[in-house]
């Protein structure tokens, strides 16, 4: 299909961080991608299914279409490919409405975009909301993608810890200088940017009940210091 112009997001990146948008310009591209219902057919099919219309969530779709539709990048959250194909597919009344597809990652875990406009994160019947918003995903991929230039990484998981309370031990650490990254972060996963150091603390595929539990990543310019957060969360 023929993709429309438009404020789309690699070329009108804000409200984004200057790091997000670079990370989009020379990691992303824009594929194209299948609209599904869309404008007065969709509007038409939702008065069909739920027996009135839904204005504001035709032109939430649209506008997801316009700024996303397409944008394809390797996302460190997923740890895969993705594809932003957001899409609507109304189909019985006792079911929310919501914008399918909107994360594809070439597997069965995906994420989609609520009535209220958050991002839930899933795998067939289970899900849980995750992201604020598709640029608050692209926040965090982006750091993920910065992360990953570090010459030192190391993934810990958490054997029956606290994340809250290991989490306040690093925060605490005078030496590491962790300060949160409030734009990448989300409802189960924090990230925090120190002295040359990197953590990001992740419980949502925990919380989705997928049998791995809850961790904490680490970058840094040296094993030394990468050291020094482990011995934190161990």
């Amino acid at each position: 299909m023929t993709i429309d112009p438009g404020d789309f997001v690699i070329d009108a990146p804000e409200p984004l961080s200057s790091r997000a948008a670079n990370f989009l310009r020379t990691k992303a591209r824009r594929q194209s991608f299948e609209r599904g219902l869309a404008g007065e057919r969709l509007e038409a099919e939702i008065r069909k299914v739920y027996g009135k219309s839904n204005d504001s969530f035709v032109r939430r779709l649209g506008q997801l279409q316009a700024r996303y539709g397409g944008l394809t990048y390797h996302s460190g959250f997923f740890d895969s490919e993705v594809r932003f194909n957001p899409q609507c597919e109304p189909d019985s009344p006792d079911e929310e409405l919501e914008i399918l597809y909107a994360v594809e990652t070439g597997g069965p875990i995906g994420a989609s975009v609520t009535l209220r406009g958050d991002v839930e994160v899933g795998l067939d019947e289970l899900g849980t909301v995750e992201f604020s918003s598709l640029d608050n995903l692209i926040e965090s991929d982006a750091l993920h993608g910065e992360a990953d230039l570090l010459a030192h990484s190391r993934r810990v998981y958490l054997e029956g810890a606290d994340m809250p309370e290991v989490l306040n031990r690093l925060v605490a650490d005078a030496g590491l200088n962790l300060r949160q990254v409030d734009e990448a972060s989300s409802i189960n996963c924090r990230w925090f940017e120190g002295d040359s150091v990197v953590v990001f603390a992740c419980s949502t595929w925990a919380r989705l009940g997928l049998g791995m539990n809850p961790f904490i990543s680490i970058w840094g310019d040296s094993e030394e210091r990468v050291q020094q957060v482990e011995w934190l969360v161990i």
